[in-house]
């Protein structure tokens, strides 16, 4: 049998699995159901939420099995993380959109391919320095006396080892 149930509050208990209390047919039904994820999933759903909730095969045991998203967005062949604050807010997502793109908390912004940018501003900072070298030249053959110095970039800092893409 499977039921719509509402989430009261969870906890992880001694071995760390998720336990959540739930209300299955009213006030005096109350109950303590452990929940069931694909591998390598964790989340923790907000109070109030609606559980699919399924007896198993070992008697006494229940499981809930999903939740009834009120969230849903994803197109046709799209998947989206997201999590919530306690009152149902998104506050962050990863949304895999079915053309190919990827979205990161929002569409404000870019992120940028470090190779390409590092290799570019590279190449800036040694046609400055061959200009810097030209003003040398014009300075001293007036009679001044200019030594540029040599420029450095490094952005090496700025690189996020734990993301990469193609």
């Amino acid at each position: 049998m499977v039921d719509l149930v509402k989430t009261i509050s969870s906890e992880i208990d001694s071995i760390g699995r998720r336990l959540l209390k739930l209300l299955r047919y009213g006030k005096s039904d109350v109950q303590n159901v452990y929940v069931a994820s694909p591998y390598g999933v964790d989340s923790n759903p907000i109070k109030g939420m609606i559980a699919v909730y399924a007896e198993s095969s070992v008697k006494g045991e229940p499981v809930v099995i999903g939740y009834i998203n009120k969230n849903q967005l994803a197109e046709i062949g799209e998947h989206r993380i997201f999590s919530t604050d306690d009152q149902g807010n998104i506050q962050g997502f990863i949304w895999l959109k079915n053309d190919g793109q990827i979205q990161l908390n929002g569409t404000g912004d870019n992120l940028v391919r470090y190779s390409p940018l590092n290799q570019e501003l590279q190449s800036f900072k040694d046609s400055i320095q061959t200009e810097l070298t030209k003003i040398q030249t014009g300075i001293v053959g007036a009679g001044g006396a200019y030594t540029p110095g040599i420029l450095e970039v490094d952005i090496s800092d700025s690189q996020i080892q734990e993301l990469e893409t193609t």
